[in-house]
């Protein structure tokens, strides 16, 4: 907006940096923050929607889950990079804050976008000693037509990703299966590799 409507104020002075240097107008955070409240009378707000539940003993939960696991990978020699933790979450093809700037006082907060539902899934993993492995996106479709080619898929294939489909984009047992059969055996096979192993005693 102020690059079009009045785009000399970039131009302006502001002040001076710690070795002298001029310090040019710039909209950041901290400015269109004060800006919204000063002169909009806006204010960050939360959007409305449900709620998220936690169980009360979550944090337990958690840490007898975490010891479970120590006690197994200590019991049966496994070594951390063979330790793998996965996990999906939907992504939104069109994302949204969970925040905007609305009147301070309004009693309904919306946000454009929240009513695009569409999704794809996608399944993060990571090994105990901190290695990341390549992501599996699993997209909306019946079949293989539905799979981006762009240049960003092409990228993202080579550097190991797997784009794979499903009926409704969720992550099914076939897709599972091509999950061990793309991403995680050929990781734990070249970690073996790379440290003279045989993978079949690990």
């Amino acid at each position: 907006m102020i690059a079009v409507g009045a785009p000399e104020l970039f131009d302006r002075v502001v002040g001076k940096d710690k070795d002298g240097q001029p310090i040019k107008f710039s909209v950041s955070k901290t400015f269109a923050k004060a800006f919204a409240q000063r002169h909009l009378g806006w204010t960050w707000r939360r959007t409305m929607g449900a709620a998220r539940k936690l169980p009360k003993d979550w944090v337990v939960q958690g840490e007898e889950m975490a010891f479970r696991v120590a006690a197994l990978c200590s019991m049966h020699l496994v070594p951390d990079y063979l330790v793998v933790n996965s996990d999906q979450t939907g992504v939104h093809m069109k994302p949204f804050s969970e925040q905007t700037y609305e009147v301070k006082g309004a009693k309904q907060v919306l946000s454009l976008g929240k009513e695009d539902k569409r999704q794809f899934t996608m399944l993060g993993s990571a090994a105990a000693d901190g290695v990341l492995l390549p992501l599996q996106v699993v997209f909306q479709g019946k079949t293989g037509q539905v799979l981006p080619k762009n240049a960003a898929a092409v990228i993202a294939t080579s550097e190991g990703w797997h784009l794979t489909h499903s009926a409704n984009h969720w992550s099914t047992q076939e897709t599972m299966r091509s999950f061990v059969q793309k991403v995680l055996h050929p990781y734990f096979e070249g970690k073996c590799f790379d440290l003279g192993l045989d993978p079949l005693t690990q």
